[in-house]
């Protein structure tokens, strides 16, 4: 008997990130600050008894081969763990653009890893399992699967510091003609960079995420608005929006531009000011974070 499950997975907007240098393994340390945001993924997960576990992913065809999505990935990592009898199928609608900064991916991935955490039932993974397969996916998955609405998110994915957190508005910008690799995104910037910014104590980070929207650039960064200061789009947007009462950056590697305030009406002006100027050159998303 087949049985149908729906399951949201949620963008996340990075306010803070300071990246390190390359090390030896071949990734890069991080120090983030990382909130939910309303914008989400929809799967659509049919579930029936199997005497083997199985998974087919679709809706995806048209970014990566069959297989090499995250979900699966994430669903056959679980596996390794805690073989399930049951084939899944697994229809995700998009609505997080890829290849932009927003963890659509990864929140899919951590999506299936929690709806198989609740398939295996007293049998499931502990905490420390599950943190371990979630990295074992990606960086961004141990926020995911951590439930929490924010976080300092360190090490290379694999701490996270949940904070509490306020719903507030926001908007977030993408050019429609511009996606960019993770992977490249930290090749230019270890090209460009010469050394790591003094990171923030974790202490002044949430003292920061208390204080009013903004004067949160006194503590918040993105270290790879370095590797897209050089493009038109950016200088411009930001000279049109520099009366924004807010606080605006880049969130992950790009190319998402995203803007926060503390009301409505702010970002309801902005976003006539942006569609204005850039009309259908840009994908404007309005949302929340920490919803």
């Amino acid at each position: 008997m087949e049985t149908q499950i729906v399951r949201f997975a949620p963008a996340k907007l990075n306010l803070h990130l300071a990246v390190g240098p390359l090390e030896q393994n071949g990734l890069h340390s991080i120090q983030s600050l990382f909130v939910t945001a309303s914008l989400v993924d929809v799967l659509a997960i049919t579930l029936s008894p199997s005497e083997s576990f199985s998974i087919a992913v679709t809706g995806l065809e048209a970014y990566c081969l069959p297989g090499e999505d995250t979900i699966t990935k994430a669903a056959l990592t679980y596996q390794t763990y805690r073989p399930l009898p049951f084939a899944l199928h697994v229809h995700c609608t998009k609505r997080i653009p890829v290849q932009a900064g927003l963890g659509g991916g990864s929140s899919d991935g951590a999506a299936i890893l929690l709806f198989l955490q609740e398939l295996a039932g007293e049998n499931k993974l502990g905490d420390e399992e599950l943190l371990t397969a979630a990295k074992h996916v990606g960086s961004d998955l141990p926020f995911f699967v951590s439930g929490a609405k924010a976080a300092i998110v360190e090490g290379t994915g694999e701490v996270v510091v949940p904070l509490p957190c306020v719903s507030y508005p926001a908007l977030v910008v993408k050019p429609v003609n511009l996606n960019i690799s993770t992977k490249n995104a930290y090749g230019s910037l270890d090209r460009i960079m010469d050394r790591p910014l003094q990171w923030a104590d974790r202490g002044d980070i949430a003292s920061a995420f208390k204080d009013s929207i903004p004067n949160w650039h006194k503590t918040f960064y993105n270290d790879f608005e370095q590797t897209l200061s050089d493009l038109p789009f950016y200088r411009e947007l930001r000279k049109l929006t520099a009366r924004f009462d807010g606080y605006q950056g880049l969130s992950g590697s790009g190319p998402s531009w995203f803007f926060i305030a503390e009301s409505d009406q702010k970002v309801d002006v902005l976003a006539q000011m942006i569609d204005d100027r850039f009309g259908s050159h840009v994908a404007i998303y309005r949302l929340r974070v920490c919803s």
